[in-house]
Formats: C-alpha cells, sequence, structure tokens
C-alpha cells in the first residue's frame, strides 16, 4: 500500500495523507499475510499502522479489536505488518491520520 500523491503542478511526489493507494485488499485466510505500507512523506510526517478485527464493516474500531500493529515511524521507508487471520472483515488504519488513511481488508477462506 502506497500513500504516495503528486504535486500537479510540478509532478512531484508531495506528503500525502489523504488515503492509500488502495482503499480494499484481499489475502487467503490462514497463511501469513504481509501488508507493506510504503511511506513516501518526509519527516515530520509520523505513521502507525494497525490493522482492526472489524465483522461489523463499523467506521469506528475500539483497542480490543486490533491485531497487529506497527510501531509509528517517520520519514520515506517501507514498513511492513505481517499476520495470520482468520476469514472476515478487517480494518487497517494509520492511527496517526484514521480519518482519511484507512482501508478494508477482506480475508477469504
Amino acid at each position: 500500500l502506497q500513500d504516495v500523491a503528486y504535486d500537479p503542478d510540478t509532478g512531484q511526489p508531495r506528503p500525502n495523507v489523504d488515503g492509500f493507494q488502495y482503499s480494499t485488499v484481499y489475502a487467503k485466510a490462514g497463511k501469513p499475510i504481509r501488508i507493506r505500507f510504503d511511506n513516501r512523506n518526509p519527516p515530520p510526517f509520523v505513521f502507525n499502522i494497525a490493522i482492526y478485527d472489524n465483522a461489523s464493516g463499523s467506521e469506528r474500531v475500539t483497542e480490543a479489536q486490533r491485531v497487529a500493529k506497527s510501531d509509528a515511524y517517520s520519514g520515506v521507508r517501507v514498513h511492513t505488518v505481517t499476520v495470520t487471520l482468520r476469514p472476515g472483515l478487517y480494518t487497517y488504519v494509520d492511527e496517526v491520520h484514521p480519518l482519511a488513511m484507512r482501508g478494508r481488508l477482506i480475508v477469504v477462506p
């Protein structure tokens, strides 16, 4: 998942906290799922990626629903979260920018 955006005037990458490259991703249950978050934003933008069990599809998720989480990080880098999940609907979210930077992870049997 990439959070890159481009300046319309220069065509150069610019900081983006408006969302991820994909709003929905799919994975197979019972096998390790490796999700790469490709941060193209220079410091001081800080990110913290988490995955939540969200069977209801609710906009709100709670701490108790969190199944994976990265450490907070800043700067241009790739961060990977690996988790094995059962079939269901999950939400992935940047906990620093939770309203704009989120998506659905659908895990199928």
